[in-house]
């Protein structure tokens, strides 16, 4: 979940002649708050930045709903820890 500031920067750099309003990848909640797909997000950047798409997976894991497994902001409720990421070429 995304405010209305942060979601105007994801259209800017989202937004296409077919989707002006990025709702491809935004859906409002109201009271200004958006629900984000970050993980289409990032997948049109690799894709963008020439990775083939057959050598991208999305684990489809939220790490707020998973907190057992991943660290979360929000499941946290703000208290503070760390998520990494690796990548590799094989």
């Amino acid at each position: 979940e995304i405010s209305q500031d942060v979601a105007e920067h994801f259209v800017d750099e989202f937004a296409t002649t077919d989707d002006p309003h990025a709702s491809d990848i935004l859906l409002y909640k109201g009271a200004g708050k958006y629900q984000l797909n970050l993980w289409e997000c990032n997948r049109r950047v690799l894709v963008e930045a020439g990775v083939q798409e057959d050598n991208i997976a999305i684990s489809n894991i939220c790490t707020c709903c998973n907190p057992s497994l991943l660290f979360s902001h929000r499941a946290s409720h703000g208290k503070r820890g760390n998520l990494g990421a690796f990548m590799f070429l094989k």
